[in-house]
């Protein structure tokens, strides 16, 4: 299951990087929004943690790759990163547009796909969107993820 980039929508100010990927499967789509239905952006921390975790172990059954250790440290200071050499996922919350943004990085490493900060920002802003175009939409608009370059 290979997604590549795509960019096919711009505005004046640049990509949007809601609409970057247009193609992303199905299963991966529904993975997602069957995690934001069970309560993601409702419940207490823990258990979004757990529920991203699960996302993790679906996501990595998806595209038929091994699941990495996710690691959330509260301190730690960029949202998220993925260590190539250690093969995990570090995160400071439990964020579903990061974990999605570094699981790209994970997915386009192991399956040998571009790995950039661009794709992973419009594979992860769109697959948010694919899944929840309201609540992504609304998201976009107060300001809490980048939709452009």
């Amino acid at each position: 299951m290979g997604t590549e980039y795509l960019p096919v929508e711009s505005s004046a100010d640049g990509l949007q990087y809601h609409k970057m990927f247009s193609d992303i499967e199905r299963p991966v789509i529904l993975a997602v929004r069957n995690t934001i239905k069970s309560g993601l952006f409702k419940v207490e921390t823990e258990e979004k943690k757990k529920l991203i975790l699960q996302l993790h172990t679906e996501l990595c059954r998806i595209f038929n790759l091994p699941t990495i250790p996710i690691e959330f440290e509260d301190g730690f200071l960029g949202a998220g990163r993925f260590l190539i050499g250690e093969k995990k996922l570090i995160l400071d919350k439990p964020s579903l547009v990061t974990f999605l943004h570094e699981f790209c990085h994970y997915k386009s490493t192991e399956l040998k796909q571009t790995n950039s900060e661009e794709v992973a920002r419009g594979w992860s802003i769109s697959l948010f969107y694919l899944a929840t175009p309201n609540i992504c939409k609304s998201s976009i608009r107060k300001g809490l993820i980048i939709h452009q370059r």
